[in-house]
């Protein structure tokens, strides 16, 4: 993409099993430079499931081909409560 970097997306599916409305809030780490590249906090009604995307760019500098391990937090504003969810960047050769 724009800026020297590369694009990975992923989909996630967040779901709420409370009564309430949940606010979730989602993180990226594994690689030097990357960021999100896209919306990280999102609304859940309650005792629903929301699909969303979520584009992570990393720069190319510094970046070998292959695959890169990253993890995903996801945390909920009003608890506090995250999981983390392990994945892979993928760079080109």
């Amino acid at each position: 993409v724009a800026g020297g970097q590369i694009e990975n997306l992923y989909r996630f599916q967040l779901m709420n099993a409370t009564e309430t409305a949940q606010n979730y809030r989602v993180s990226a780490s594994g690689l030097k430079g990357l960021t999100i590249a896209s919306e990280t906090e999102f609304v859940v009604v309650s005792t629903a499931s929301r699909w969303v995307v979520i584009r992570l760019r990393a720069p190319v500098e510094g970046l070998t081909g292959g695959s890169h391990p990253v993890k995903f937090v996801i945390e909920s504003a009003s608890s506090g409560r995250s999981v983390v969810e392990k994945s892979t960047f993928f760079a080109p050769r």
